[in-house]
């Protein structure tokens, strides 16, 4: 059970990065850059170092499904446990479902503005 807890935390990263990026995306920011500036701070995760590393363009729809797979775990476990866990699944699955927009968002070769950048 508590792999699929880590697991099902790993994913609600992956989907508030998700949306924190596509925010970004939208105001005109260079989300590769944002990601590695992320990075520096106190936003800095697992979730987040695995972008690019481990989850790659080549990787990416193989651990998609694994994650599905293993919020659908998770949400077994909890209701054979007697709990609920819809919200947090249904978040969880979002951010696994995401993942391949936000890895080629990151490898998007569209030139963007810095997000380092002094105006």
């Amino acid at each position: 059970m508590a792999k699929l807890v880590n697991n099902a935390l790993l994913m609600l990263n992956q989907a508030a990065i998700a949306d924190v990026l596509e925010l970004a995306a939208l105001a005109g920011l260079d989300t590769s850059h944002l990601v590695d500036v992320l990075r520096l701070g106190s936003a800095d995760s697992r979730a987040l170092q695995l972008m690019n590393t481990m989850v790659n363009p080549d990787t990416v729809e193989h651990l998609t499904q694994v994650e599905a797979l293993d919020m659908h775990l998770f949400d077994r476990a909890m209701r054979d446990a007697g709990v609920s866990a819809r919200p947090t699944t249904e978040r969880g699955l979002s951010g696994a479902h995401r993942l391949p927009a936000v890895i080629g968002r990151l490898n998007s070769t569209q030139t963007q503005p810095n997000p380092c950048a002094v105006d």
